[in-house]
This record gives structure tokens, sequence and C-alpha cells, in this order.
């Protein structure tokens, strides 16, 4: 037999040697397959629940271990003690001052509810934490919760995700959140102590609609929050955050919080988070609601970081930011801060 007669037999039986490998490999590759989605269901569940069970563990512990419980008598229709919360965040030493005046200007009006704070370790000094407490917050050390992975957001929003732990004070009854560049000018109590503990709903009780571009809503800005907290939500939101492809994540938390209550929110009324941008595009909103503002939300700019009023050239800005000083004038001469 010639050599080209042997190449072309030993061609011609690798022919069928190739054919018995792609048989056994697609074989294998369909079993693998089937296996996977019979079992991908299961292999969620486990995940999801172990993540549920761990977070509700640690975060009940935590509430039972640092928060300080304040108990409240109310009158709607009948007595009820409850527990009430209005919660900040601090993530770095330059929003002390805000901090402060936020502080000094709930204490001021009288608010019935615990001030807590929430920080994460290892990112503010020792300075900061005293100030902090004798502003009169009680601080609270929180994990961090990360953004998803690969998102895009914009740069200041980075620990914003952090807010959502408001979700598992399950020990409270009702929860203010408001963003440290808030300033409280009048009583806000009726928030916390409103007709709406008649109601059973849970989660995401109250916002105030957004300003961005000059338009007003449809979406809720997340620096003043009401809601119920509730460890399930809780949990359920550590998942969904991930879920970019949804929601997006450029405005980070609030973007992911107006996918995820998708317009079962209760809208709160704009003297609830007074955006100050509201003064530029919105003059005339401004003059009308101007007497009637409880919470100013400093969105354009930060009033603590401005020294001088002719820094700014807005005259409603500049009013905005007169109040926002004297407030931290008053304070001072209260000495609540040394």
């Amino acid at each position: 037999m010639s050599v080209r007669s042997c190449l072309f037999l030993l061609s011609y039986r690798f022919r069928y040697i190739i054919i018995i490998i792609l048989s056994g490999s697609f074989f294998f590759l369909f079993n693998w397959t089937s296996t996977s989605i019979s079992t991908r269901t299961f292999i969620k569940s486990f995940i999801t629940n172990n993540l549920t069970i761990q977070h509700s563990l640690i975060n009940q512990t935590l509430s039972q271990q640092q928060f300080p419980f304040t108990n409240r008598t109310i009158n709607i229709k009948t007595t009820r003690i409850v527990r009430l919360a209005v919660v900040s965040a601090i993530y770095n030493d330059d929003y002390i001052e805000g901090i402060e005046v936020l502080g000094y200007s709930l204490r001021r009006i009288n608010i019935q509810a615990d001030l807590i704070l929430f920080y994460i370790s290892n990112r503010l000094n020792q300075l900061t934490l005293n100030r902090c407490r004798k502003a009169g917050w009680y601080l609270w050390s929180v994990e961090r919760i990360n953004p998803p992975r690969f998102a895009i957001i914009y740069q200041r929003f980075h620990d914003q995700y952090t807010k959502l732990h408001i979700w598992s004070m399950i020990g409270y009854d009702r929860i203010l959140y408001l963003d440290a560049d808030t300033l409280v000018i009048h009583d806000i109590n009726e928030l916390l102590t409103g007709t709406i503990f008649e109601d059973n709903q849970d989660g995401l009780l109250g916002a105030v609609e957004d300003v961005w571009q000059g338009e007003i809503g449809p979406n809720f800005n997340a620096g003043v929050l009401l809601i119920r907290p509730n460890m399930t939500i809780f949990n359920d939101m550590l998942i969904k955050i991930h879920n970019m492809a949804a929601y997006g994540s450029y405005w980070a938390e609030q973007g992911f919080l107006n996918w995820y209550f998708k317009g079962s929110t209760g809208r709160l009324p704009l003297i609830y988070n007074f955006n100050n941008v509201l003064a530029i595009y919105h003059h005339d909103i401004y003059i009308r609601l101007r007497d009637r503002m409880k919470i100013i939300h400093y969105t354009a700019y930060k009033p603590f970081h401005i020294t001088k009023s002719n820094q700014l050239s807005n005259p409603a800005l500049i009013e905005l930011w007169n109040i926002w000083r004297q407030m931290h004038d008053d304070m001072l001469n209260q000495s609540f801060i040394s």
C-alpha cells in the first residue's frame, strides 16, 4: 500500500474519531446544562435566604445593642407608644458643619425623635466624631453598602447606597431620613406623628418630587425620606441594587429607590424638601413658599463650604444661604457647639 493510500485511510478513520468526540461532548454539555437549569432555582433561593438570614441577624443585634429606643406617646384617635427617629449620615469630615447645624436645627424645634447619625468606620477623625456627639447625634457605625460593580455613578454619590440601612432599623416605628445638606427651619414633628400611622403600609411612606434641569418630578428626591423600617424590604434591596439595567446607576440610590418603589409612595409637599434650585428655575414657587418651607435642601451648593455671600450671584440663593448662616451663628451663640 502506498504512502498516499495510508494517509487517506488514516484521515478517514480520524473522521469517525472526531465524530465520536463531538457526540460525547454534546451529550456531556446537554446533561450539564439540564442539571444547571434544574438546580438554578434552588441555588438562587439558597443564596437569597442565607443573605437575608445573615443581614437580619446582624441588624437585629445592632439595633438591640446600639439604638436608644426612646418610647414616646402620641395621640391619634387613641393613645399609642411609638419609637421615632431622625437619621442622617456623614461619610467624610468636610460635612461636619452641615451635620452640626442640622442637629441644632432639629433640637431647636424640639424634635420628638431620637437623632441617629450613620458613619463609616475609619472615615472620620476623632474630632469630627466628638463634634457630632456634642451636636446631639447618637452615632452608629454602619457597614458601607457598595455600589454595584462597574456602576457609573456621579462621584459624590458613591457612598449613598449606605443610606438603605434605614430600612433595617426595625426597632423604630417610623424614620425620617435627612441628608446632611438639609436644614430644618420650622416644626416638622407632624411628619413623625401624623395620621399615616393609621396605615399598614410598609416601606417608603413619603418623599418630595425632585427638581432636575428646571423640571419638577416625576421622580422623587431621596434627600428627605419618611419610611417604616422593614427587614424583608431591606434584604430585597441588597439583592436588587445590582439590577442596574432596570434603573441605571448614575443617580445611585435615588435612581434605585425610584425604580424600586415605582411610584407607590406618598408625595409630600415641596415645603418638606425645598430644593434650593427652585429659587433659580421656579422663582414664582420660591416666592410663594418662602415663608412656608420647613426643610431646605441645599443641592445647588453646600452652605457650609461658602464663607461669604458674595460667592453667590443669585439673590434668592444668597437669601437661602443667609438662613443657613444665621442658624449656624445662633448655634454658636447658644453654646451648642464649642
